[in-house]
């Protein structure tokens, strides 16, 4: 029977046990052994473009942060008195927030001028400015909350009388939607990703997860407690960090697994009993002023630089550059975890000097690598690639593909 006449059936048994993918159809009143090869080892390697039909590139991070401080902008207009919706203490410590939040936006657009955020993050970290670099995580948090919630956040409605944001967006959450392929090729059958499959990321925002939450909310995380939504999803990736970067013990490198090299713009909660994930983002309710208030809270608690900072709230992000136990620890297991890729995804990264020591170590250990698939309009990434791994790319396939209206899946996934 031609493989063509087996497409119009089913399949019925999907594994991929070890390296070997099998796949098993039913076929008029007979099963029948349609794939069963090696699996190659995948890992791909993602970037701000990765994220760029949700979030901001470098080339509009300044425009995009400053519609937050901009006094005569919608945000600025719709956010600066709502405090009269809070009892007397709230409304104060609201107002606080708010004010401290916009003035840290303020000062840091001030700065961009000629830099990018992430160049000006590493030079408040090289000069030793370590309140200001540590606010500046924060700030990034809270504003990659507000931007991940949906696009349109400052132009929408305030209903007065249900105290809510009226929008017209069903779901809430702004989110890359080319994910969802991703999605789609890289699950089968039982919500678990492909455990051939790795994603070394450089972003800090929640765009995977919450892509994932998307993709599989009807069948899986509709039933699931809003807090305990990031966790699963943790777990399932093998996300590293955690909110706890002590947590690895269960981790294996021979399941699907996500490092974020950058941590993730996020907080966490620290308190006698345990330490929870802010998971305000996850889920599927309307956008409240008390989410507002529940993300600004967060900001100015975890803020060395505020009034209101305590050491019980944390972020959760934390620059590959900074050289301590926990930073080396997750380069480590990005080494770990990525040695033995044959087929290396790069998606919207361009390979920044500043990331220069840190790619050259995670590349370099890929010493099984046989193919590239570059995903990128630039002219010269593929130059930048062999620059950064020092070796010669002649005996390795190189795959450019300019187009980016979805995510690159390399022949060796496809079955």
């Amino acid at each position: 029977m031609h493989f063509k006449t087996l497409r119009t059936n089913f399949p019925v048994l999907t594994e991929n046990n070890s390296n070997v993918y099998t796949q098993i159809w039913y076929v008029g009143s007979s099963f029948r052994l349609v794939y069963s090869f090696n699996m190659a080892k995948i890992t791909f390697l993602i970037g701000a473009g990765a994220s760029a039909e949700a979030l901001s590139l470098v080339v509009d991070f300044k425009n995009q942060l400053e519609k937050y401080s901009d006094k005569n902008g919608s945000f600025y207009k719709t956010f600066s008195d709502l405090y009269r919706y809070f009892s007397p203490i709230q409304a104060r410590r609201f107002k606080d927030y708010f004010i401290f939040f916009t003035s840290q936006i303020e000062k840091v657009v001030k700065q961009l001028n000629s830099i990018t955020i992430d160049q000006y993050a590493k030079n408040l970290f090289d000069t030793d400015q370590q309140g200001h670099y540590e606010d500046l995580k924060c700030l990034l948090s809270a504003f990659f909350a507000l931007e991940q919630l949906q696009s349109n956040l400052p132009n929408i409605n305030f209903d007065d009388q249900r105290k809510e944001f009226i929008s017209p967006e069903i779901n809430n959450r702004h989110i890359d939607p080319r994910y969802r392929f991703l999605w789609s090729i890289l699950v089968r059958g039982n919500n678990i990703p492909n455990r051939n499959v790795s994603i070394i990321s450089w972003n800090y925002d929640l765009q995977p997860e919450l892509s994932y939450e998307d993709y599989f909310w009807n069948n899986y995380f509709s039933t699931i407690n809003q807090e305990d939504i990031p966790f699963k999803i943790g777990e399932l990736f093998q996300t590293i960090p955690r909110s706890s970067v002590k947590k690895y013990s269960n981790d294996s490198v021979d399941k699907f697994s996500i490092t974020k090299l950058n941590g993730v713009a996020g907080f966490y909660h620290q308190s006698t009993t345990r330490e929870s994930l802010s998971s305000y983002l996850f889920g599927k309710e309307p956008v409240t002023l008390e989410l507002i208030y529940a993300i600004l809270e967060d900001y100015c608690f975890a803020s060395p630089l505020s009034s209101y900072h305590t050491t019980s709230r944390k972020t959760t992000l934390k620059f590959a550059w900074e050289n301590n136990h926990n930073g080396s620890e997750i380069v480590n297991k990005a080494k770990e975890r990525t040695q033995d890729t044959e087929v290396l995804v790069i998606i919207g990264y361009s390979f920044p000097d500043y990331n220069r020591e840190i790619d050259n170590e995670i590349l370099s250990n890929m010493t099984s690598l046989k193919s590239i698939y570059i995903m990128d309009n630039a002219s010269n990434i593929t130059a930048r690639v062999k620059e950064i791994k020092k070796m010669n790319l002649n005996n390795i396939k190189v795959h450019k593909h300019p187009y980016l209206n979805k995510f690159v899946i390399p022949n060796e996934l496809k079955p």
